[in-house]
């Protein structure tokens, strides 16, 4: 299990910068669909 969290972190180490990128486009994903689902409330409150 050690030898696994050790890998793991390695791999974690080696990749940072691709993961966070990653993550960035993730988050940024969300963002863009929580503004798409409060411009559909929107909508939905204006009818």
């Amino acid at each position: 299990m050690e030898e696994i969290n050790k890998l793991i972190q390695q791999f974690c180490e080696e990749n940072s910068d691709f993961i966070n990128e990653k993550m960035k486009i993730f988050e940024e994903d969300l963002e863009l669909i929580n503004k798409s689902l409060k411009f559909k409330d929107d909508e939905e409150c204006i009818r």
